[in-house]
């Protein structure tokens, strides 16, 4: 890049798992770690979580995935959401399971995961709290499979599916194996699949 002289540009190398970016590669966080603002996980690439992960911005997936590393937790503050873009795939373990816990809202901001339309989710093994929504499957999802998650005090629904718009071509009815859904409003409600 040409400049005229006597001016610059500055660049900051920070990593992405702190200050938020793009996340390419495979990178594990460390307890007490805070994430200042929003991050995209791409590409394949994973987050291993290990111990408490404070999250101040959005975490997006798009082919990548979260897995649980030692006692793993990601908190959310208010309105914050994990959102799926593509596919993701998020995981603990039938030992321990990778905490995914958001701040009750005390506006109107929602909380949760948020599958897009075109996303898919398989998840297994976590538990979610605290969620406006613990799952929200937006219209024209691909696919949801969720085996052994725990939804405890999600406000309005433990899973939320919309289904297909009229026209589009069928996916896979969604998978829910397992799960444990305490106090919230509704548990599942699914819109817009028929058979189901």
């Amino acid at each position: 890049e040409n400049m005229p002289a006597g001016e610059g540009r500055l660049y900051r190398v920070s990593p992405v798992i702190k200050y938020g970016g793009r996340l390419l590669y495979p990178e594990s966080t460390q307890s007490g770690m805070i994430l200042e603002d929003n991050m995209i996980i791409e590409s394949g690439a994973v987050l291993t979580v290990n111990g408490v992960y404070s999250s101040k911005g959005n975490i997006t997936i798009k082919n990548g995935g979260i897995i649980n590393g030692d006692n793993g937790k990601i908190q959310f503050v208010e309105g914050k959401k994990l959102i799926v873009e593509d596919y993701a795939s998020i995981s603990g373990s039938a030992d321990e399971k990778l905490e995914l816990q958001f701040a009750e809202s005390q506006s109107e901001l929602e909380s949760g995961i948020w599958i897009q339309a075109g996303g898919s989710l398989t998840i297994a093994y976590c538990r979610i709290s605290d969620a406006t929504i613990g799952i929200n499957s937006s219209l024209n999802a691909v696919y949801l499979t969720a085996q052994n998650v725990d939804f405890i005090n999600c406000v309005t629904h433990s899973i939320n599916i919309a289904g297909r718009s009229p026209g589009m071509n069928p996916t896979p009815p969604p998978q829910i194996n397992g799960c444990t859904l305490l106090n919230s409003n509704w548990g599942i409600a699914i819109s817009n699949l028929p058979g189901m």
